[in-house]
């Protein structure tokens, strides 16, 4: 009788009956090896969903456009532009700018509030009501990215 470690093989060849032919044992021992690398690799494999689609020319010429324009690759600005609409939130591409902006913005704020003259006053509120939108914005799009 041939000594065999794993106990899973074992019972595999017990249940085809081929722990008594050579041949047989050789020929199930290869199927159950097959069986248990198949089993590994579809255990192993990742989860993750794909989504494949194609664009004529002319739209992905535009696309190309937009996506050289905001610094992002056409297919994370497709996934974030799917996501967007899945879960209704507002999508930025070009989120670096967005911040320098308002920090400029903010920067611009101070400085009129220092001088704090009587005809500054209307575009002081004004600068504070686009800053506080803008903030809020991107604070609203930082929850749609989670």
């Amino acid at each position: 009788m041939v000594k065999i470690k794993s106990q899973f093989l074992l019972a595999f060849l017990i249940k085809h009956e081929a722990l008594d032919n050579p041949e047989k044992r050789k020929k199930y021992k290869k199927l159950y090896r097959r069986e248990y690398q198949r089993q590994w690799a579809k255990r192993k494999r990742k989860s993750l969903h794909e989504l494949r689609f194609y664009l004529e020319d002319k739209p992905y010429k535009t696309l190309e456009k937009l996506c050289k324009h905001n610094n992002i690759s056409p297919s994370l600005l497709a996934k974030s532009l799917l996501l967007e609409k899945v879960h209704a939130k507002a999508s930025i591409p070009n989120r670096s700018a967005l911040t320098n902006l308002s920090a400029d913005l903010g920067l611009l704020i101070n400085k009129l509030m220092k001088t704090n003259q009587s005809s500054q006053n209307e575009v002081l509120s004004t600068l504070l009501f686009i800053e506080e939108r803008l903030l809020n914005y991107l604070n609203d799009t930082d929850h749609a990215s989670t």
